[in-house]
């Protein structure tokens, strides 16, 4: 028996006999599958080792809003143990629209709260802002997160328009000798394309969020004023999606 096969074996026992001074090797029959690190033993060894020339794919926690323009559909990444930042956001909602409006913003976040309670939608942090909104949320099960956004932004959209139609809508917030929605170059819907979801980390990450949030009330309130924020993502969104 080679030496390969005995490291191959992860049932081997070596005994040695301090009378006679011989090697007895008491084995099973090896796995014909060893583990991971004991095939690279293995390769390195013998001088075999292969290079990988594919590139370890990252777990995305990234997914919807501009991300989306011109690629494929696929299923939007979730966790059911880690936090959820969602944003959505309207070119629609300005002036007596926006979301801060004194009829909207006490509505907007009662729909965010109720709707929560009703799919078990536990909620970190919402902050309304003039035209978009952010939400720390967890969902337990794929579905219920499905069901909740359906339901929030069908119902946000429906109390800020009025209840009417969006063709309805638009006829009454379109500018002056704007006759075609396509003639004011924005979304021919209420919400600007799907809602941009990223998954935080638990420890700084999501802190860095919680704070983002508290920031973006105290500016939407007035008790801050805008500060300019870095744009951490510009080296990440060259990399998925090259100019």
């Amino acid at each position: 028996m080679t030496f390969r096969n005995i490291i191959s074996s992860q049932y081997a026992f070596v005994r040695l006999n301090p009378l006679v001074f011989q090697t007895r090797i008491l084995f099973r029959p090896f796995s014909p599958t060893p583990s991971p690190r004991l095939r690279q033993l293995l390769q390195v060894e013998e001088g075999m080792k292969q290079i990988n020339l594919f590139k370890k794919q990252k777990s995305q926690r990234f997914f919807g809003g501009q991300l989306l323009l011109g690629r494929r559909k696929k299923q939007r990444p979730l966790s059911n143990n880690q936090a959820l930042h969602i944003v959505l956001k309207s070119q629609w909602a300005r002036g007596k629209n926006a979301f801060t409006h004194k009829d909207n913003f006490a509505a907007t976040k009662a729909l965010i709260h109720s709707i929560a309670k009703k799919y078990g939608i536990r909620i970190y942090r919402i902050a309304i802002v003039s035209n978009h909104i952010h939400i720390i949320l967890r969902a337990k099960r794929r579905w219920l997160y499905r069901s909740y956004i359906c339901s929030i932004t069908g119902q946000i959209a429906q109390h800020v328009m009025k209840n009417q139609s969006f063709a309805d809508f638009f006829e009454k917030v379109r500018g002056e000798g704007v006759t075609k929605i396509q003639e004011q170059h924005k979304e021919q819907r209420f919400w600007l394309l799907r809602p941009f979801t990223r998954i935080l980390l638990w420890g700084r990450d999501y802190k860095t969020c919680m704070n983002y949030l508290r920031q973006n009330i105290l500016e939407a309130l007035g008790f801050a004023a805008y500060k300019e924020r870095k744009d951490f993502y510009a080296k990440w969104r060259t990399k998925i999606s090259p100019v």
